[in-house]
C-alpha cells in the first residue's frame, strides 16, 4: 500500500479517548472509515515450526537485546526478512529495532528496506514510526521520515498519527521533530478536528511550547472548550519564574510598574490567545462554552414524604369511588386524573460542574482567573450551581489568592460577599467547614493548622457584615457553631500538643532557673580578700549584667504562658478567642535563648 493511498485513510479515530472538542468550534469534518491494514508477509508465522524458530525467535532476541552484531549476521544471509513478520503481533525487525536506542542498527535495517517496506504496519496498525514516536527516539525517528516523508501521515488501527501518539506519551522533542515534518499540520489530510485531537494532548502532557505555536499558526483552534478547561486545573503552569520573581521585588524597591509580560509563561500565553479568540463570540456561544456541558442528568427524581402522603391518600380516594356506583364520574376521573399526574416523574434540574471559571477557583489557579475576569469582568459575579461565587468556592478549598482578588473589585465585593447557597450558608459558615481536599495536610503541625484556620475564620468574619456573621443557615447554626464543630478533632490534637511542647520547654526553663538562681549569688570576678567583696561589683557593665541576670524567671515565664495558653483558657476555644490561641514560637524561644 503506497503513501498516497494510505492518507486517505481514517486519521483520527479518537471517540475512544473522549476528548471533549469545544463548542462553538468551526464545524468539523468526519474521517473515513479505515482501510485495510498493509501487513508484513506471514510465511515463518503460518509455515513450518522449525523456521520461526530457527529465524524468528534469534532475530528478536537479537534485536531486543541490542546485538545487531548478531541480528546482522543472520540478516547479511536473509535480507528479505525485513519485510517478513517474526512475532505474533506482525512486528517486523525494524518494529523491534525503533523501541530501543541502536542508532546504527536502525540505519542499517532501513539501507536494507525499501521506501515502501517502512509503511509495514503490525497487528495494531502501527508502522516503526508509530513505535518511535512512542519511545521518543527522534533521531531513529528522523532516520525513518528521511527515508520516506509519508510515514507522518500514516495512522493506525486506532486512527491515532504519529504526531498524535507522541503528544499523548509526552515526548517533547518528538511532538516538535513531528510538528515540525509534518509541514505543522497544513497536509490535506488534517482537519480542525485532528488538529484539535493534537492540540488537547499537547495541553493535557504540559507541552505548552508546542500548544502555543499550534494556537498562532491555527488561531481557529483557539476557541476550543477543552482546552480552556485544561488550562483551569493546570495552576502549577502559571506559576512566575525566580527570573521574574527577583524582577518583582527589584521593582517593588525602586517603585517601578511589574506590568511587564512573563514571556517564559507558555501556558499564560496559550490562554490569552485561546481567550482573546472566544470573547469575540456571540453572548450565547461564550456563556456555553464557560459553563461547559452539563452533568449527566437523572431521568426521575425521587418524590417527596409529602407527594408520598398526597399520593396514597389520592389512591385510598380512588378505592372507595370504585365501590360507590353514584359516585358522579366527573369526580372519579378527577381523582384518576390527579393521581396519575402525581406518578409522573419529576425532571431533573441540569447542573454543570465543569463550569470553567469555577474549576480554576477551586484549583487555586489565580492566574486563570485574573486573566480570564480581565477580558470578561461580569463574570466575577456568575454563581454556579449552589449558587456559590469564585470567592465562596476559594473560600471552600483556602485558596487565598483568589479570595485577595475581592478587594480588587471595589463595592461590587458588598454583593458578592452577601451570597447564600441552598442550604443558607453564607461565606463564614464554609470557613467553618473543613478545608476541602485535605488542604490542611499540606500545613506541618496541627499548631500551625489550628492557628491558620482561625485566621482564615477571623479574616472572613471581618469583611462580612454584623448581621450575617450570626445568621443561622438551614441547620439552625451560627458560623461559629459550624467552626467549633466541625474543627472539634483538630483542637483535640492542637491541646495534646501544647502540653507535650509546654512538658518538655518546662524541663529547660526548671534548668535555667536552677542555674539563674545559683548564678544570682555567685559575683563574677572573684572576692577581694580585705574587702570580702566583688572586684567588678563597682563597674557599669557589671550593674547592668546582674540586673539582667534577674530576668530568666519571669520572663520564661510569662513566655510558657503567652505560648501556651490552653493552661490560662477554655479547653477548646472558640474562634472568637483568636488572640487566645498558640502564636508562632519563634519569638519566644528566641527570649528565652537571650536570656540564659
Amino acid at each position: 500500500m503506497n503513501s498516497t493511498t494510505k492518507s486517505l485513510g481514517s486519521m483520527y479515530g479518537l471517540e475512544q479517548h473522549r476528548i471533549n472538542i469545544s463548542m462553538g468550534m468551526a464545524s468539523l469534518d468526519l474521517p473515513p472509515p479505515p482501510l485495510p491494514l498493509n501487513l508484513p508477509r506471514s510465511d515463518l508465522l503460518v509455515g513450518r515450526r522449525e523456521d520461526y524458530n530457527e529465524i524468528c525467535v534469534p532475530t528478536y532476541k537479537a534485536t531486543i537485546t541490542g546485538d545487531w552484531k548478531a541480528a546482522k549476521l543472520i540478516l547479511d544471509k536473509r535480507p528479505e526478512l525485513v519485510r517478513f513478520s517474526i512475532t505474533e503481533s506482525y512486528d517486523t525487525v525494524l518494529h523491534i529495532a525503533v523501541m530501543g536506542k541502536s542508532y546504527w542498527f536502525v540505519e542499517y535495517l532501513v539501507s536494507l528496506m525499501e521506501k515502501e517496506d517502512l509503511e509495514l504496519q503490525n497487528k495494531n496498525g502501527e508502522t516503526a514510526l508509530c513505535l518511535a514516536a512512542i519511545s521518543g527516539h527522534v533521531k531513529i525517528a528522523s532516520i525513518l521520515v528521511r527515508k520516506n516523508k509519508a510515514l507522518v501521515e500514516i495512522p493506525d488501527s486506532r486512527g491515532m498519527m504519529p504526531l498524535y501518539m507522541a503528544a499523548l506519551y509526552g515526548k517533547h522533542e518528538m511532538v516538535r521533530y513531528l510538528y515540525q515534518s509534518s509541514r505543522k499540520m497544513t497536509g490535506d489530510f488534517w482537519t480542525n478536528h485532528h488538529r484539535s485531537c493534537v492540540l488537547v494532548k499537547c495541553v493535557e502532557a504540559n507541552l505548552f511550547d508546542i500548544a502555543l505555536q499550534i494556537a498562532r499558526d491555527r488561531p481557529e483552534l483557539a476557541i476550543n472548550g477543552s482546552v480552556l478547561e485544561l488550562l483551569a486545573r493546570k495552576p502549577y503552569a502559571f506559576d512566575v519564574t525566580t527570573q521574574n520573581i527577583f524582577w518583582r521585588i527589584i521593582c517593588s524597591f525602586c517603585h517601578l510598574k511589574t506590568g511587564i509580560p512573563d514571556m517564559d509563561n507558555h501556558a499564560l500565553q496559550l490562554l490569552t490567545i485561546i481567550w482573546a479568540e472566544i470573547v469575540k463570540l456571540p453572548k450565547p456561544q461564550i456563556d456555553e462554552i464557560i459553563r461547559g456541558p452539563p452533568d449527566q442528568p437523572k431521568d426521575i427524581v425521587k418524590p417527596t414524604r409529602a407527594e408520598k402522603e398526597k399520593q396514597e391518600a389520592l389512591l385510598l380516594l380512588r378505592n372507595i369511588s370504585d365501590n360507590i356506583t353514584k359516585m358522579p364520574i366527573r369526580i372519579f376521573n378527577r381523582f384518576r386524573g390527579v393521581d396519575e399526574r402525581g406518578t409522573t416523574s419529576i425532571p431533573a434540574k441540569q447542573k454543570y460542574s465543569s463550569r470553567v471559571l469555577f474549576l480554576a477557583a477551586e484549583m487555586g489557579n489565580t492566574a486563570f482567573v485574573v486573566e480570564v475576569i480581565r477580558q470578561y469582568p461580569h463574570l466575577v459575579r456568575e454563581v454556579n450551581d449552589d449558587n456559590q461565587s469564585i470567592f465562596h468556592v476559594a473560600v471552600s478549598h483556602r485558596h487565598e489568592g483568589i479570595y485577595n482578588l475581592l478587594y480588587e473589585i471595589g463595592s461590587l465585593r458588598n454583593l458578592i460577599i452577601t451570597l447564600e447557597d441552598e442550604n443558607g450558608n453564607n461565606m463564614l459558615h464554609l470557613v467553618g467547614q473543613s478545608a476541602k481536599h485535605n488542604r490542611l495536610q499540606d500545613i506541618p503541625g496541627v499548631g500551625l493548622q489550628l492557628h491558620l484556620e482561625t485566621l482564615w475564620f477571623k479574616e472572613v468574619e471581618s469583611i462580612l457584615p454584623p448581621p450575617f456573621r450570626e445568621k443561622k443557615n438551614a441547620f439552625g447554626l451560627t458560623p461559629h457553631e459550624v467552626f467549633t464543630k466541625n474543627h472539634k478533632d483538630l483542637f483535640s490534637k492542637g491541646e495534646e500538643w501544647m502540653k507535650e511542647t509546654a512538658a518538655q520547654l518546662m524541663v529547660v526553663a526548671s534548668l535555667i532557673a536552677t542555674i539563674s538562681f545559683a548564678a544570682a549569688f555567685t559575683f563574677p570576678g572573684g572576692y577581694d580578700q580585705s574587702t570580702c567583696t566583688s572586684i567588678d561589683i563597682f563597674k557599669r557593665h557589671y550593674l547592668v549584667f546582674n540586673k539582667h541576670r534577674q530576668l530568666p524567671p519571669p520572663e520564661l515565664q510569662t513566655t510558657l504562658e503567652r505560648r501556651h495558653p490552653i493552661f490560662c483558657h477554655h479547653r477548646q476555644l472558640p474562634p472568637s478567642d483568636l488572640q487566645s490561641l498558640p502564636e508562632p514560637p519563634s519569638t519566644y524561644q528566641f527570649t528565652s535563648h537571650f536570656f540564659i
